[in-house]
């Protein structure tokens, strides 16, 4: 069998895997070389071209391939309270509405 499975009937991805075969290496980053730089939970995903990816679904505060950017204005309050942390452009997206009043990009 392919892949790094566990649970008691071999049915769960084992720490660090990811993929409907268990094998394809979730992103690990920081000194630990901890999965999702102990800052996330690894996904597997799709590529449009139908390539499977991994990736992490990092915890609010932090971004990158492995969650290895803190956002701007520190984990505790990223972006300062105005936005939310873009990991597409590993900086904030700042919130545009007329009934907060933050305006930005």
């Amino acid at each position: 069998f392919r892949g790094h499975w566990v649970g008691r009937a071999c049915e769960l991805c084992a720490e660090g895997w990811a993929g409907p075969f268990c094998d394809v290496p979730c992103p690990k980053g920081g000194l630990s070389g901890d999965v999702c730089t102990g800052r996330g939970f690894c996904l597997d995903t799709r590529t449009l071209d139908g390539d499977r990816a991994s990736l992490c679904d990092c915890i609010p505060g932090y971004v990158g391939d492995a969650c290895e950017t803190e956002c701007p204005g520190g984990a505790a309050f990223p972006c300062s309270g105005h936005g939310s942390c873009s990991s597409s452009t590993n900086g904030c997206e700042c919130t545009a509405s007329n009934e907060t009043g933050h305006w930005g990009s």
